[in-house]
């Protein structure tokens, strides 16, 4: 059994997200299970990115068990718009949602959908304060949890880590961690105000039989940490 999960980038186009870290998520935490696979964007064009992805997508649901999709800035909307599109097609394998310090333009369609959506933002986003985020949260129809960072923007990076290895190596971890906790047991109408820090992940979390999509990130964790 192996999953999905197609990573959109922002604005400037391209497929490395914030800090870089879609490489390294894919690098580091892909395996037979779980496969991360950054996706090339066109900047600043929301509609040729969610026509090309909503086929790149389309064409992967046979190969796998369950597709997720996170996306970044403009790639939240893309992200949104893309599982809408597949819905009404009656393609049903887009399991979850990740908004990554998301855009609120062309958010419309959201409201539309009933899949888990994870919003993850920085406290001091400058582009898309957290109250707007807040705002979609709250209008979400479906499964759904916030998770709010402090002491960062829309980067991701707080002064002084802006593109440092280790650093994005930490957000990474942080990233992937919150994604599990929330796919491993979906809760209706939560909200997290205060999200772990963002050290990284104990080695104490350990699963030999992933089953769930949480369970095989974790599984990641722990062969990372381990090499």
């Amino acid at each position: 059994m192996t999953d999905l999960l197609l990573a959109i980038s922002g604005c400037t186009g391209g497929n490395q997200g914030p800090q870089g870290v879609y490489k390294l998520l894919r690098e580091k935490f892909s395996n037979n299970s779980l496969h991360i696979q950054p996706v090339y964007t066109l900047p600043d064009d929301i509609i040729k990115n969610v026509q090309q992805i909503t086929r790149i997508a389309s064409e992967q649901l046979n190969f796998y068990d369950n597709v997720y999709v996170m996306g970044y800035s403009m790639g939240g909307t893309v992200a949104v718009q893309m599982a809408h599109e597949l819905n009404k097609e009656g393609k049903n394998q887009i399991k979850g949602l990740v908004l990554l310090a998301t855009q609120t333009e062309g958010m419309h369609v959201l409201s539309e959908l009933n899949i888990p959506v994870l919003f993850y933002h920085g406290k001091e986003d400058e582009f898309f304060p957290p109250w707007q985020i807040e705002t979609l949260f709250e209008k979400y129809p479906g499964p759904k949890k916030m998770v709010e960072i402090e002491h960062v923007g829309h980067n991701f990076a707080p002064e002084g880590a802006l593109r440092l290895k280790s650093y994005t190596q930490v957000l990474a971890k942080h990233i992937l961690g919150e994604i599990s906790d929330f796919f491993s047991e979906i809760k209706q109408d939560v909200k997290v105000s205060n999200a772990r820090p963002l050290v990284p992940i104990s080695k104490e979390i350990s699963f030999t039989h992933p089953q769930t999509f949480g369970d095989k990130i974790k599984a990641c964790f722990w062969d990372a940490l381990i090499t």
